[in-house]
C-alpha cells in the first residue's frame, strides 16, 4: 500500500497523486458512451497555461464530451 507522500512521488512523479489510469482508460470512456479526444497539453494550451493550471506536459488528456 502506498502512505507517503515520497512513495507516491517515486511511483507517480507527485505527492499528492493516487492513481495512474491504465492505457485502455480511452475504450473505457468511449464505452460509456463519450467522445473521447486525446491530447498532449503542450499541443492545445500555450506553456504559462500548462504551468499554471499544474498539467504534466508528458501526459495526455482525455477530453470527453457527452452526446445530447
Amino acid at each position: 500500500v502506498i502512505r507517503t507522500p515520497e512513495a507516491r512521488r517515486r511511483l507517480f512523479g507527485q505527492p499528492d497523486h493516487v492513481r495512474v489510469y491504465g492505457h485502455d482508460v480511452a475504450d473505457r470512456l468511449a464505452r460509456a458512451r463519450f467522445s473521447v479526444s486525446v491530447e498532449r497539453p503542450q499541443q492545445r494550451y500555450p506553456s504559462d497555461t500548462v504551468a499554471r493550471c499544474g498539467l504534466n506536459a508528458d501526459e495526455c488528456l482525455f477530453l470527453c464530451e457527452k452526446p445530447g
